[in-house]
């Protein structure tokens, strides 16, 4: 049983700020919640807590189960005797396992700076890298150096596969002469 007036006192409670007691502009027009649309929100809210949307989930390769890891590979240019003043090579990942993240200087003074490279080319798993010096002939390493490191993203659990090309070098006359090339990687510190 309901006593009367009630509900005008709910929307007067409603319709009022309690700070400042005025009006609020909507207290006219506050309707009392019926009990079909009661039922209404109390339904949806139950549909979607026991059918929820579907989870969409990406099932990994089991290759890449193993967490994603960086690494480094040192690549070294033996000139036998001969003073290398300038080299050029092409280094690439021959399967898609890893990304190329970073590249540095070499060991020795002439190449310590980092090299120059391809930017667009290392979106590629390859990348091209070239360096000069143009240090006197005494400065200049003449024997196996490290002249780049090149740092890589690895995931999955296969071992990645790379290939090393030497595309040109020169001593400090700018003859060009075919020193022997290599790499390996880095051991973790």
């Amino acid at each position: 049983m309901r006593a009367p007036g009630l509900q005008e006192q709910r929307v007067q409670l409603v319709g009022r700020v309690p700070s400042r007691g005025a009006p609020l502009p909507f207290a006219e027009k506050c309707e009392p919640i019926g009990t079909s649309s009661l039922i209404l929100v109390l339904a949806a809210v139950l549909f979607s807590a026991l059918f929820p949307p579907p989870t969409i989930r990406a099932q990994q390769r089991s290759d890449e189960a193993d967490p994603a890891h960086f690494f480094a590979i040192d690549i070294y240019i033996d000139s036998k005797g001969t003073a290398l003043a300038a080299y050029q090579f092409e280094f690439a990942a021959t399967n898609s396992l890893v990304k190329i993240v970073g590249i540095e200087g070499g060991e020795h003074p002439a190449f310590r700076v980092p090299p120059f490279y391809d930017p667009k080319a290392i979106q590629h798993e390859k990348v091209i890298i070239a360096a000069f010096s143009t240090l006197p002939r005494a400065n200049l390493p003449s024997g196996k150096t490290r002249v780049a490191t090149i740092h890589l993203l690895k995931n999955g659990t296969r071992p990645p596969g790379f290939s090393l090309r030497l595309q040109a070098a020169g001593d400090p006359d700018g003859n060009r002469f075919f020193p022997q090339p290599s790499f390996e990687q880095r051991k973790p510190e």
